[in-house]
C-alpha cells in the first residue's frame, strides 16, 4: 500500500476513534467553586475576564515529595500577560506558544532566558515555527497546559499526579494544577497551532487544532459534532474561558526504548513478547537480577498498575526515562544522584565499581492525558492477572487505597479536587477494588511474589516472604516503607 494512502487511512481512523469516545457526563468549570488549598487570580487585557490557577489539596495520609508544593506554586506563578502583582511583586511573565509536536493540542509555556529578548518578540518569532525548531537558547519550556479535547482529558492529568503519590511515587509523575485561560487568548493560539502544523505537513496535529477551533466557534452547538462533543468539558460556566491542567515539564529525559513498542496495532496483545513482561509473568526467582534490572522491572510493573487504575489508552510511545546513580550513605539510607543526558559518560565503569554506586535507569511517565474516561487497554489485555512479581510498597499502597475507596472523603477528593465526573469515579472505584482482589488472591495462593524491592537488596535486607505480606499492614508499618 502506498505511504500516502496508508497515512490517509490512519488519519481517518484517528478521527473516527475520537468521535466514538464514551460520552461521560462532563461538567463546565465553575470559577466560583470552592476547592483547592490555594487559588491565584490573574489580570487579563480582556474586559471582565480574570484567569485563575488552583493548587488542589493533597490527599490525607499520602506522602508527597518535599518539592511538590514548591512546583505547584511555581506553576501558579506563571502569568500569561505580565500584569498581575502579588504582595508588591510581579508574577513570572511567560511566553505561550502552541504545541505542534505529538498528537494532542496544548499550550507550551516558556521562560525567556536570552538577555534583552522580550516575551512579545519571542512569541512573534518562535511561536510561528514548529515546537522542535524553537531556539532553546532563547527560552526554557516550563510547563504544558492541556485541556479535555481529542484524546486528552483534564482529570487524567490531575489524577496521574495524585494517584502516583498514593501508590508511593510510582512513575515519577510531575506535579499538575488546574488553570484557566481567556477564550479570546486561546483562539489566537489555536489558529497559530493550526497554521504551524499545516505548514509543517503534520496532518494529525493540524486536524486536532482545527478541532479546537471548530469547538470554540460552536460552543454548546448541538448541530456541530465538536461543539456538541467537547463544550461541557472544555469551557468555564460563563463560556469566557477554557480550563485544563497545567503540568511541570520534564527536562533532559530520553525515550525508554526498552519499554517501547513501535507498532501500535495490537500493542497490548504483544505485551507478553516484550522481554520485561516475560520476566514479570514468569514464576522464576529474580534473586539473580542486578539492582538496575530490579528497578526496571519494578518500574514496568508500577506503570502497568497505574495505567490499569486510570484507564490509559495511549501509553506506548509515551514512555521516558532518566538515569541516576544509586548508593548507600553512611547513615544506611539509599540516596540517588541524577545524571544529565549530556554527562552520561562522566564516570567510567571502573570508577563506578570503586565508589560502590549503581547506575539505574528510572521510568518517567510524562504524557498521561489520555486516561480515566478512555478505553482501558491494560485491563483489556488481562496482563495484571498474569503478573507474578511486584513491589511490596506498591502492592501494600494499593491495599491501603482500596481500604479508603468507600470513604466519603475519597470520592469527594477525586470529584472536587481532580474534577472527576460521577461516572469517572464509579469506574475508578471499580478498578481499584477489582485489581486489589486479583492481586491479593494471587498473593495468598503463592502466585504473586512481592520481590521487586531493589532498595532492600541495596541495603542488604532479607527477601520478603510474600504470603506473610498479603494483607494490609498497620499504618505505622506502611509509613515506614
Amino acid at each position: 500500500m502506498p505511504k500516502k494512502q496508508r497515512n490517509s487511512i490512519i488519519i481517518k481512523l484517528f478521527v473516527f476513534s475520537l468521535l466514538f469516545i464514551s460520552s461521560y457526563a462532563f461538567a463546565k468549570y465553575d470559577l466560583n467553586s470552592s476547592h483547592g488549598v490555594y487559588t491565584q487570580s490573574f489580570v487579563t487585557p480582556y474586559h471582565g475576564v480574570v484567569e485563575i490557577c488552583v493548587m488542589p489539596r493533597q490527599f490525607i495520609g499520602v506522602e508527597y515529595k518535599k518539592k511538590d508544593r514548591k512546583d505547584e506554586a511555581m506553576l501558579c506563578s506563571l502569568d500569561f500577560y505580565g500584569d498581575t502583582v502579588l504582595n508588591g511583586t510581579a508574577l513570572e511573565y511567560v511566553a505561550v506558544c502552541p504545541k505542534s509536536r505529538s498528537t494532542n493540542p496544548a499550550v507550551e509555556v516558556y521562560k525567556i532566558r536570552k538577555k534583552g529578548l522580550s516575551v512579545e518578540d519571542y512569541e512573534k518569532k518562535e511561536c510561528r515555527v514548529h515546537s522542535k525548531r524553537r531556539d532553546k537558547r532563547k527560552a526554557k519550556r516550563l510547563a504544558k497546559f492541556k485541556q479535555s479535547i481529542s484524546c486528552s482529558y483534564t482529570p487524567s492529568i490531575l489524577a496521574y499526579y495524585h494517584v502516583s503519590r498514593m501508590l508511593g511515587g510510582v512513575g515519577n509523575v510531575q506535579p499538575a494544577v488546574i488553570r484557566t485561560m481567556s477564550l479570546k487568548e486561546h483562539r489566537k493560539i489555536a489558529k497559530q497551532g493550526y497554521r504551524v502544523s499545516k505548514r509543517s505537513g503534520q496532518r494529525v496535529q493540524a486536524l486536532t487544532w482545527k478541532m479546537f477551533i471548530d469547538t470554540e466557534n460552536n460552543i454548546d452547538n448541538r448541530r456541530n459534532r465538536y461543539g456538541r462533543k467537547y463544550s461541557r468539558g472544555l469551557f468555564t460556566t460563563d463560556n469566557k474561558q477554557i480550563f485544563g491542567a497545567m503540568q511541570k515539564d520534564v527536562k533532559k529525559e530520553g525515550r525508554y526504548r526498552e519499554f517501547y513498542i513501535k507498532n501500535y496495532k495490537n500493542s497490548y496483545k504483544r505485551l507478553t513478547a516484550q522481554p520485561f513482561v516475560r520476566q514479570l509473568i514468569s514464576s522464576k526467582s529474580l534473586e539473580s537480577k542486578s539492582i538496575s534490572q530490579l528497578y526496571q522491572l519494578k518500574d514496568y510493573a508500577d506503570m502497568l498498575t497505574i495505567d490499569y487504575l486510570l484507564s490509559q489508552e495511549d501509553r506506548f510511545g509515551n514512555i521516558a526515562y532518566k538515569d541516576y546513580y544509586y548508593s548507600v550513605s553512611e547513615d544506611g539510607k539509599v540516596s540517588r544522584k541524577k545524571i544529565p543526558l549530556d554527562k552520561k559518560e562522566q564516570y567510567s565503569q571502573e570508577l563506578i565499581d570503586n565508589l560502590h554506586i549503581t547506575k539505574v535507569r528510572r521510568l518517567v511517565l510524562k504524557d498521561n492525558d489520555c486516561g480515566v474516561n478512555r478505553y482501558n487497554r491494560t485491563q483489556k489485555s488481562k496482563i495484571m492477572s498474569k503478573i507474578r512479581h511486584m513491589s511490596l510498597k506498591t502492592y501494600q499502597r494499593l491495599l491501603w487505597l482500596d481500604s479508603k475507596i468507600e470513604d466519603e472523603y475519597t470520592e469527594d477528593f477525586f470529584r472536587t479536587e481532580l474534577l472527576f465526573t460521577h461516572r469517572d469515579w464509579e469506574k475508578f472505584e471499580g478498578l481499584v477494588k477489582g485489581l486489589k482482589e486479583t492481586l491479593q488472591n494471587n498473593c495468598k495462593r503463592g502466585r504473586l511474589s512481592l520481590d521487586l524491592n531493589p532498595e532492600r537488596k541495596l541495603l542488604g535486607l532479607p527477601k520478603v516472604v510474600s504470603k506473610d505480606e498479603c494483607n494490609l499492614p498497620s499504618w505505622e508499618d506502611l509509613m515506614l516503607q
